[in-house]
């Protein structure tokens, strides 16, 4: 009965994952979209700053992670809205604080040794950021988690002032219909689905004209 427990709290943090590599990608794209009308911008993540935390609904109660990035850029042409750029998570870095829980998740959800990178990469940004204001825009792109690729939407509200980027939202992750395994074991039943919530602070810089064809 205990090892199922633990079982089952390690799959939050499987999909927490997933997501958590997905929010801190696409907060920094968006500054960059509204911080120029013509000129191309890198977005630079505060990895430090930068905080992914996830949960998991289970039997009884629910269990909370967090996650880390571990490097993180993106370019962004602010007229056609077309984004490129890597954000990365470790996988065997995410963790819920319960070590024998952890253990189990990366063993038998997240696979990270077989697995060890999470990646988002951005492809375009949808929505419009004003200076100094709070804007709401969409970031598509695709997440490399356990062996595959998903197709992602990301809804996203985003502080700009000056060069600083802040940006927040929630994602909502469908781990068992990504191929994950499912720990719940007789009545001990875990949600499949992770939710997860980002929180970035970042850097926002043109780019020079002589580098935009590079």
């Amino acid at each position: 009965m205990f090892k199922a427990y633990r079982r089952a709290n390690g799959v939050w943090l499987s999909r927490a994952l997933i997501v958590a590599t997905v929010g801190a990608i696409w907060g920094l794209g968006l500054a960059s979209h509204a911080a120029a009308a013509d000129a191309e911008y890198t977005l630079e993540i505060d990895s430090v700053r930068t905080a992914i935390t996830f949960s998991l609904k289970a039997t009884g109660h629910t269990v909370h992670g967090t996650a880390l990035v571990s490097e993180g850029s993106m370019r962004i042409d602010p007229v056609t809205g077309l984004a490129s750029g890597r954000i990365v998570v470790e996988a065997d870095k995410v963790g819920t604080g319960n070590g024998s829980r952890d253990k189990a998740m990366h063993r038998e959800v997240l696979e990270s040794e077989k697995y060890p990178l999470i990646v988002f990469e951005p492809r375009r940004v949808e929505g419009e950021i004003l200076a100094d204001a709070t804007s709401h825009v969409q970031l598509h792109g695709v997440i490399s988690i356990h062996g595959a690729d998903h197709p992602v939407v990301l809804p996203t509200v985003v502080s700009l002032k000056g060069a600083g980027l802040g940006a927040s939202s929630t994602l909502d992750i469908p781990f068992l219909a990504w191929g994950m395994h499912d720990p719940s074991i007789w009545f001990l039943k875990v949600s499949d689905t992770v939710s997860v919530q980002i929180e970035v602070t970042g850097t926002v810089a043109p780019i020079p004209s002589e580098a935009m064809g590079s």
